[in-house]
């Protein structure tokens, strides 16, 4: 140095090139570190057991919606945070690890967030570093937001729990189909456990009642994401037959692919036989079980709409039974009504299966025979109806005391008419069968003989 100023300096230069891009290197690491974990909703915290602070990253401060300065890093205010009804369960599973006492820290539970709601987590961790005598010196471990999976399973706990409690059958099968659940009403509909039909295909409750071609019309339906509804006889474990009232709807996932299919199942049986019930009282005669005024009147109506579309003929019968009124007297009404049923019987034994058969009341008994290619004669009506029905009816008689059997022959009066030349429609033809049965009323046929 000379005069107070520096005449030389000394220095070193050294290159840290290297060291520059190891940390960039690390920084760009921590980065997508931290991309990765929040992409995954998971936070890191690290824990100091001798202070009793735990340190978190912006992704553990994230999940309730804070920055990792705004945290208290103290362990009270960490357990402040935990739901009251979970919070002794986390703190004896914390504590049981720091005492060495199990592998690792597991818990689910539920953190306060900012805005007063909670977050649900799975948090899981570790002691890495501990003391000579077995003190735990630091823990690490994630956090990870399972709020979402928890509302997912509380939504199917709901949904189960209705299914389970529904008063309607249930079935839910997967798209190949098999079953993977069943609720109790299913069992009592069926007879059939859970443990019966999980794995198993729908068809073992078949009958073979039900057409190919239907089941055919549902996989097309339910296949292409639509809902179907209809009815099927099914079998029970039993053996035993039901008639259902069915829905199958499929259940898609958020891309619209079907993964579940679910059917409702209700026994129809005792509704529909109680409808065919309450069908047949009103459209048959209770006394011989023939079709009644009304439903007669109603078929004869739509016989008529088949002979005018096929353009074939149509024959309509008036059928009297002359001095019946005399059986009534002498036998009693009992008898008359064994005589009723009984003529109703060979009657129909007479006909063809698709005739329509009705009694209007009374003695008044009506017949409609349908594609006829010629008009019916009176020598057919004589040799084929009236001679047989003419022969002796078997009744009990019910006045007499002794109940015994006696034979009754009485006579018929049959009028006739035919579509389209005595008539075109019901009121006409009818009145043209009626008039011919007045005719042939007047003339003699057989006559009652009391036995």
């Amino acid at each position: 140095m000379t005069g107070g100023q520096p005449r030389r300096a000394i220095g070193a230069v050294r290159d840290v090139t290297l060291l520059k891009a190891a940390q960039d290197q690390l920084v760009r690491n921590e980065e997508r570190l931290q991309l990765a974990l929040s992409a995954a909703s998971l936070g890191l915290w690290d824990y100091d057991p001798v202070h009793k602070v735990l340190t978190v990253d912006q992704g553990w401060a994230g999940m309730l919606g804070y920055s990792t300065g705004e945290l208290d890093p103290h362990l009270d205010s960490w357990m402040q945070r935990i739901h009251p009804l979970d919070r002794d369960a986390v703190m004896e599973a914390f504590e049981a690890h720091l005492a060495a006492k199990s592998d690792a820290f597991q818990a689910e539970y539920r953190l306060a967030d900012r805005t007063g709601g909670w977050v649900w987590v799975h948090s899981s961790g570790k002691v890495t570093s501990r003391s000579k005598a077995g003190r735990p010196l630091r823990v690490t471990g994630i956090n990870l937001d399972i709020s979402a999976r928890m509302r997912r399973d509380s939504e199917m706990r709901t949904l189960y729990t209705a299914l389970d409690q529904s008063p309607v059958a249930m079935v839910v099968t997967t798209p190949e189909p098999r079953i993977v659940y069943v609720n109790p009403a299913f069992t009592e509909l069926s007879g059939y456990r859970f443990e019966d039909v999980v794995g198993m295909n729908p068809r073992i409750l078949q009958s073979g009642r039900t057409n190919k071609e239907e089941y055919q019309r549902l996989w097309q339906t339910i296949t292409q994401g639509e809902i179907w509804a209809g009815e099927f006889w099914n079998r029970r474990k039993d053996g035993a037959l039901r008639l259902e009232q069915v829905t199958i709807a499929p259940v898609k996932d958020v891309h619209g692919a079907i993964v579940n299919y679910i059917a409702t199942k209700e026994d129809i049986t005792q509704r529909r036989h109680q409808e065919r019930q309450i069908w047949k009282q009103a459209n048959f005669d209770a006394l011989t079980g023939l079709a009644n005024r009304g439903y007669f009147l109603q078929s004869l109506d739509d016989a008529l709409h088949r002979a005018r579309r096929n353009g074939r003929l149509l024959a309509v019968l008036f059928i009297d039974l002359d001095l019946f009124k005399p059986i009534n007297d002498t036998y009693g009404h009992e008898a008359g009504d064994q005589l009723l049923q009984r003529f109703a019987q060979r009657l129909g034994a007479l006909l063809r299966e698709s005739d329509i058969l009705g009694r209007l009341g009374g003695d008044e008994f009506a017949v409609v025979i349908e594609g006829l290619d010629e008009p019916i004669t009176r020598e057919f009506l004589q040799e084929k109806l009236e001679r047989t029905l003419c022969e002796p009816y078997a009744i009990v008689s019910g006045l007499s005391g002794d109940c015994k059997p006696v034979d009754v022959v009485i006579g018929t009066s049959i009028g006739l008419a035919h579509y389209p030349q005595d008539g075109e429609t019901l009121d006409s033809l009818m009145a043209a069968a009626d008039s011919d049965m007045y005719r042939i009323k007047a003339e003699h046929h057989c006559q009652p003989l009391l036995g």
